[in-house]
């Protein structure tokens, strides 16, 4: 038998989860800061991002191997975490608000963009 979805919402100690009401989405997510404003705009489902310094950047997977931390825009997350604002009370959530943000797939199955040709086992 298929799995069902998620609750409606959740919360723990630090209260910064939740679950989708979509039984068809296949990660775990977390949101995260972005490194700038204008990269978090172009930070859409399905790119591969890194993380450095704490951050998610489109920038850094040059560097000397690793530093180079690739993860991906999530599509559909079933469950996500350090949703902003949950548990941080209200100081917490507006320095979270100031932030760039994007919602990062950390397990699962994620679809990636790719430019030019790909065949399976790429």
């Amino acid at each position: 038998g298929g799995g069902g979805g998620g609750g409606g919402g959740g919360g723990g100690v630090g209260g910064a989860f939740c679950a989708s009401e979509h039984g068809s989405a296949a990660d775990f997510a977390e949101f995260m800061v972005a490194d700038d404003h204008a990269s978090a705009r172009r930070m859409v489902a399905g790119t591969v991002v890194n993380v450095r310094r704490g951050e998610l950047s489109l920038h850094g997977f040059e560097e000397r191997a690793g530093t180079v931390l690739p993860r991906i825009i999530s599509t559909r997350p079933l469950v996500l975490g350090r949703v902003p604002g949950l548990g941080d009370g209200a100081a917490g959530a507006a320095a979270v608000d100031e932030k760039a943000k994007a919602v990062v797939a950390m397990v699962g199955q994620v679809p990636v963009l790719v430019k030019g040709v790909a065949a399976v086992g790429d």
